[in-house]
């Protein structure tokens, strides 16, 4: 990765992204020190854009529909246009324009989260794994990315991001019946 301007407000962004790890009661830091130094701004920009897009999917004070322009609106203007973009999505836009990595998996995390504000029951196994496709793999495949990993078990990678999303969906099951009336077990 070249340039690290999205460093500018380093500690702004290093601020942004613990706050939201306390306010989220988050299981690990992001950016610790096992994360190389070179990567954790675009860590911590990433996981900003991702807390915040999971929290308009999930605001129970927002229609649906409203929830999905938001996103959407965020999904088109990514690595594009970063005036158009909120806030919280500009650190993240910069990384991928800086370090020259796609958009594909953040605009692939956007779609489960669009997915999230419309749909509430699935199906069946391939629905699910279709979700969690999006909304794990494509994060693991972001810091993939960030890592400059190019050789890697992307197949593994994938899988293991799926299981952690199906242990998170029935670790939340009851929350999520009973705040979203979400279910994510066929």
């Amino acid at each position: 990765m070249t340039g690290r301007t999205v460093a500018q407000g380093g500690s702004g962004q290093n601020l942004a992204a613990s706050s939201l790890i306390e306010a989220n009661s988050e299981n690990f830091p992001v950016g610790s020190f096992l994360i190389p130094r070179e990567c954790r701004l675009h860590v911590h920009a990433f996981y900003v854009f991702a807390r915040q897009a999971d929290d308009i999917a999930d605001a129970p004070d927002i229609a649906a529909e409203e929830k999905v322009a938001r996103l959407e609106a965020v999904r088109r203007a990514l690595s594009v246009d970063e005036a158009s973009l909120p806030d919280w999505a500009r650190a993240y836009h910069r990384s991928l324009v800086e370090s020259g990595n796609s958009p594909a998996h953040g605009r692939d995390l956007l779609s489960a989260f669009i997915q999230d504000a419309t749909k509430s029951r699935y199906r069946d196994w391939d629905e699910v794994m279709d979700y969690c496709m999006r909304s794990a793999a494509s994060v693991g495949r972001v810091m993939l990315d960030i890592h400059g990993e190019t050789d890697a078990d992307i197949e593994g990678s994938d899988a293991l991001c799926r299981a952690l999303q199906m242990l998170n969906h029935m670790q939340d099951c009851k929350q999520d019946y009973l705040a979203l009336d979400r279910v994510y077990l066929p």
